[in-house]
């Protein structure tokens, strides 16, 4: 079975550090013999593999996020309306075949879709096209897809595309409605690579490191804290 590295943001300081390595490498080449110093040294940082495509914690959050497409939809439909309302409590409707005049309804109707898509393609066949009202069919295929989900994110033919396809969609309904989340810095330098740029978004069950991509659990990262104080305190007694 072929590796993959996993694609989550946990990775992201291994991706850099490729993309450096090559860059050096390729001026070190271009430079004459007589005027290059050493030839670059690749990086030493490990990729995260994936399990087989995404790694445990990867797929965990995309289980959540799938999960959460439901909520999502319903929010924007009841926000485009000029409405307020707790996930799930307000449904859009839609007929098939189609077009709306609301942009937020042809969104919902390609979030239905796409999801649709990957429910054909996991089965290998194509299920009836819409089942109810849009709101209907979002919750069904949500639902679906959840159910099916660890067969899905270890199909090594569909489990990459749909996983970028979901953290898309969460990320896109995410940023046009109220659950969009608010980012705060963390006063701790990364334990990786010591730059302060630690942050967690509200609503996320982990804090990551925007420089390399270092990924810790709120847990960890409270431990974390408590190490640094606690080191802190020793050098000033």
């Amino acid at each position: 079975m072929d590796e993959f590295v996993c694609l989550g943001p946990e990775n992201r300081g291994w991706r850099d550090a490729q993309v450096a390595y090559a860059r050096a490498l390729k001026d070190w080449e271009a430079t004459d013999s007589g005027e290059r110093g050493d030839r670059p040294v690749p990086s030493t940082i490990q990729p995260v593999m994936g399990d087989p495509v995404w790694c445990g914690k990867c797929a965990g959050a995309l289980r959540r996020m799938l999960a959460e497409l439901d909520d999502l939809a319903a929010i924007y439909a009841a926000e485009a309306d000029g409405h307020r309302t707790k996930p799930g409590s307000e449904r859009v409707s839609g007929s098939a075949g189609r077009r709306s005049p609301s942009p937020v309804a042809d969104d919902l109707d390609e979030l239905y879709g796409d999801l649709h898509g990957w429910e054909s393609a996991y089965r290998g066949e194509d299920p009836q096209a819409r089942r109810g009202y849009l709101a209907t069919s979002i919750t069904t295929v949500v639902a679906w897809l959840g159910a099916h989900f660890d067969g899905i994110i270890t199909n090594t033919d569909i489990a990459l595309n749909f996983g970028q396809e979901v953290r898309q969609w969460h990320k896109k309904l995410r940023g046009r409605t109220s659950a969009g989340a608010e980012k705060h810095t963390k006063k701790r330098p990364c334990p990786r690579c010591d730059q302060r740029t630690l942050t967690w978004k509200e609503g996320e069950d982990y804090v990551e490191c925007e420089s390399c991509g270092r990924l810790m659990t709120l847990d960890e990262y409270d431990h974390y804290d408590r190490l640094c104080a606690a080191a802190n305190l020793s050098e000033a007694s």
